[in-house]
């Protein structure tokens, strides 16, 4: 946790499907929710702990939508 503490700079937050073999449980993502200052979560079904290697296209959509805005 003190590393979430220290960051500064917006956070994508991506969570595999708990029951497909992700590890990130919903209360993870909430108490990291707290601690970040910037976070973005994106919660994504039917896919588990190998996220880009299982449905690279799904798991790619949030992270561009994520970095369009941080372009300069």
């Amino acid at each position: 946790m003190k590393l979430l503490i220290e960051m500064s700079c917006p956070v994508l937050l991506l969570q595999a499907d708990a029951s497909s073999g992700g590890m990130m449980t919903d209360e993870h993502v909430e108490r990291a929710s707290n601690i970040l200052d910037e976070v973005v979560t994106v919660k994504l079904k039917d896919i588990g702990h190998g996220l880009y290697r299982e449905k690279t296209d799904e798991v790619l959509l949030p992270v561009l939508n994520f970095l369009e805005p941080l372009r300069t």
